[in-house]
């Protein structure tokens, strides 16, 4: 191989490591939601490709080049696998799918499939710019995985995006189509400059390059993200409310992880705390890393730890045994916007102000996300009346 060839080669972990740098600039803007780490993972598979592609280019013989052409092509499918297990985090939670819900068998799912991408694969060939893949029965196979993958995740999204009238919703699902489109895109591009004789070398790495840069774009504009350091987030906490020793609190915002970043620093602290949500409650301990605590979920069908959202009654009753077994204690009610949909909103609204009561005599804290849109203006405002409200500033986490 010649040294220019090697040089073209080395675009592949160049590439492979600017892609990690983004996942990694995203997880330091907030690591404590679900959504970054998912992105630096996928980031970190992608420098895992580009590594493989150069070794697997610069191979010593026919031998090592086989099993790093196999792994190469392993590691593709599991990114785009990655993908789209990172894509049910990035729309609202209220639209995410059976992958955030069954994460074990999701894993399982996809080993099995990368491992039948590349069990067929059983030759390469030489090219002057190293060994490469032939086009045969196991490499159609391989590609045939990844582009159900993206399949896949392109009809989750354009799903989402033509059910829904949320236009932040509408944009972020375009943004990560046009991500997961891009790899794809590249390597037709790729392939049909050789069938008219450029020749180029067939590297898969700067592909990746546009995909990175949409999908942060995509994380960084439509998720809430917190402080970067623990100084920063102890003074954000601070203007969030962290004197607050009681209170009933209603915060704004789009997305529900502000108010979950601030419940978890409460929960933190030590004192007893519930969780009341329409979300189902394994999305939310793996997306807000909620753990150990009482977690009731806002559900028609009866079943544990369930609460029909129409029965105001027993939901009333639920949170105000907790505040007076537990003086000093913190309640979220994340689902506001569905029990006013499923019950009259003065009935609601009287709910909330004996709460509110319950809370101040009980020394307690009661955290109630909204999401002002999802409102119109009579019910906001008799939520704003009853309640203390908090505003999280656009694309921060518990900033007011």
């Amino acid at each position: 191989m010649t040294d220019w060839n090697t040089l073209t080669t080395a675009l592949s972990p160049i590439c492979g490591i600017v892609v990690l740098l983004m996942g990694i600039y995203a997880y330091y803007r907030n690591p404590h939601t679900a959504a970054t780490q998912m992105f630096l993972f996928v980031t970190g598979i992608a420098a895992m490709i580009g590594m493989l592609d150069f070794l697997f280019r610069n191979a010593p013989d026919e031998g090592n080049a086989l099993i790093l052409g196999k792994a190469l092509i392993f590691a593709v499918v599991m990114l785009f696998a990655a993908v789209l297990y990172l894509c049910t985090f990035l729309p609202y939670e209220k639209y995410s799918g059976w992958f955030s819900r069954s994460k074990r068998e999701y894993v399982v799912i996809a080993f099995l499939a990368g491992y039948a991408s590349v069990a067929t694969i059983t030759k390469v060939a030489k090219y002057d710019y190293g060994w490469g893949a032939t086009l045969d029965g196991g490499l159609i196979q391989a590609a045939l995985v990844a582009l159900a993958y993206i399949a896949i995740t392109i009809y989750m999204l354009t799903t989402i995006c033509l059910s829904t009238g949320e236009k932040r919703v509408r944009r972020q699902c375009t943004w990560m189509t046009l991500a997961v489109v891009s790899p794809v895109l590249y390597t037709v591009a790729l392939v049909g400059s050789n069938m008219v004789g450029l020749g180029l070398p067939l590297i898969l790495s700067p592909g990746f390059i546009a995909f990175a840069v949409i999908f942060l774009y995509a994380v960084l504009r439509y998720q809430p993200f917190g402080p970067s350091n623990r100084s920063e987030r102890a003074a954000e906490n601070a203007r969030m409310g962290e004197s607050i020793e009681s209170s009933a609190l209603l915060i704004e915002a789009r997305q529900p992880s502000a108010a979950y970043m601030f419940f978890n620093e409460k929960r933190k602290e030590g004192g007893p705390t519930m969780l009341i949500t329409r979300t189902h409650p394994p999305v939310v301990k793996e997306r807000y890393k909620v753990e150990g605590i009482p977690i009731l979920w806002l559900a028609t069908q009866a079943g544990p730890d369930r609460l029909d959202p129409a029965n105001l009654s027993i939901l009333q009753h639920n949170i105000t045994e907790f505040l007076r077994r537990n003086h000093g204690g913190t309640v979220m009610l994340d689902g506001i916007e569905y029990l006013l949909t499923e019950n009259p909103p003065e009935k609601v609204v009287r709910m909330m102000q004996s709460l509110r009561d319950e809370v101040i005599m009980n020394g307690a804290l009661l955290i109630i996300p909204v999401d002002p849109n999802a409102l119109d203006e009579k019910r906001r405002s008799m939520l704003e009346r009853e309640f203390e409200v908090l505003v999280p500033k656009e694309g921060a986490g518990t900033e007011i």
